[in-house]
């Protein structure tokens, strides 16, 4: 009686592949090369999609663990599905091996080769935090849209707290540029728009390199002209998945958005342009500032004390219970102190990126007022906003202070550098 045979998917970590069925052989016949082709109906393949390059960086280990990955995740789901079954059948590795099968893929030809989808497919988060270390050099970056790319068509999710690693690590190193490359392939690199606060961290990184990084007016003319982009993308469904309304409420007229161009267009006036608006880009984003943007509420910065106070509470709890034999109840203990560190971290993590933005969103304002004069229309709208902003900056530098106290340690001020652990990329 012939058997269909046919393979599922695997685990959610893992990608999802789909098998064509085949029948097996009577009497145990094995079959032959020839005969396994033409069962498969395999045939040279004519992709229009080219599977995405990842060649040219610097480092071997680098370009080996892309490779790998290239051939092993990205290239099969450029497969026709009865040539996924050749290579992921265990049955065929033995013919891969001893048969030269080619696969032409948008001009590119690819010997196929038995793929265990356990062993040699990587855990796509894992793969990407452990190549970003090795990317260090300028060649190394330019593959990062690719390599995006290559996830993509994996099934991979960019989810938010990985492209916000990928942004804080690509701009640490200079490569804001790559950012915007990724952003404008949208729809190849999963990585978008349509998240406000992640938005005003990509601003923030383009901001920071303006500031700390550029030398010239050339640079900071280059850093002002992305910010510039960004905004314009902000009014382009295809970047944040929603249709742009000129209102308050819209991410493009968020303070800390607009607020980042200003401080570019202030920083770059007062530095190369003896402190005058030549351009009027500073009178442009201070006015659009005070015309278009309401203040961003603050989280109440109690919540945030009385969280910390619990935590610490927990944390004096298990440390009085490890010294008992009452190990069910510490065992709760721990739970519940773990459950409640994290939402003091995530509070902390929100407080201090509002901060972080805010800071440089005040630094702005304040290079901005002198440059603009006292002809300046909405002079005094924009100092009643400096003001709200530096009195919110500092309550949250406060409770950053207060929650060190009640944590035991020396109430430690706000430094970026520390924060951002720019050390240890120096």
């Amino acid at each position: 009686m012939n058997i269909s045979q046919c393979f599922g998917g695997f685990r959610s970590s893992r990608n999802v592949f789909q098998y064509a069925c085949l029948r097996r052989p009577r009497n145990g016949q094995k079959l032959s090369t020839s005969l396994v082709l033409q069962k498969l109906g395999l045939q040279d393949v004519s992709d229009s999609r080219p599977v995405p390059k990842m060649s040219g960086v610097s480092n071997s280990e680098l370009g080996e663990r892309l490779e790998k990955f290239r051939e092993v995740a990205v290239l099969p789901r450029h497969l026709a599905k009865n040539q996924q079954v050749l290579v992921y059948n265990k049955k065929y590795a033995s013919m891969l091996e001893n048969e030269k099968i080619i696969a032409r893929i948008a001009g590119e030809e690819f010997r196929l080769k038995y793929i265990n989808v356990i062993k040699d497919i990587p855990r796509m988060k894992m793969f990407l935090y452990d190549i970003l270390p090795l990317m260090k050099e300028k060649e190394d970056w330019r593959v990062l849209p690719n390599i995006l790319h290559g996830l993509k068509n994996t099934g991979f999710k960019l989810k938010l707290p990985i492209a916000e690693k990928l942004v804080r690590t690509a701009c640490i190193n200079g490569r804001q540029n790559v950012i915007l490359e990724c952003l404008r392939r949208t729809k190849d690199t999963g990585m978008d728009l349509s998240q406000p606060n992640f938005t005003k961290t990509v601003l923030f990184w383009i901001c920071f390199k303006a500031i700390e990084q550029d030398q010239s007016i050339e640079c900071v003319s280059k850093s002002l002209s992305m910010a510039e982009q960004i905004l314009e993308m902000l009014e382009d469904e295809k970047y944040t998945g929603s249709k742009y309304k000129d209102v308050s409420t819209h991410q493009r007229n968020h303070p800390e958005i607009l607020g980042i161009p200003l401080c570019i267009a202030a920083f770059r006036a007062s530095k190369f342009k003896d402190n005058k608006d030549k351009d009027f880009q500073v009178a442009k984003y201070a006015t659009e500032f005070v015309c278009k943007s309401v203040a961003t509420p603050l989280l109440p910065s109690s919540d945030t004390i009385t969280q910390a106070q619990t935590v610490q509470d927990l944390e004096n709890k298990v440390k009085n219970l490890r010294n008992t034999q009452k190990d069910q109840e510490l065992t709760k203990a721990i739970k519940s102190r773990n459950y409640e560190r994290e939402i003091l971290k995530s509070r902390i993590a929100k407080l201090l990126h509002w901060l972080m933005i805010n800071i440089l969103v005040v630094k702005g304002i304040r290079l901005a007022l002198p440059i603009l004069g006292p002809t300046f229309q909405h002079k005094q709208q924009l100092q009643e906003r400096l003001a709200e902003l530096e009195k919110n900056n500092e309550s949250i530098q406060s409770v950053w202070r207060e929650v060190h106290t009640i944590q035991g340690k020396d109430p430690q001020s706000f430094i970026m550098s520390k924060l951002l652990r720019l050390d240890t990329y120096t």
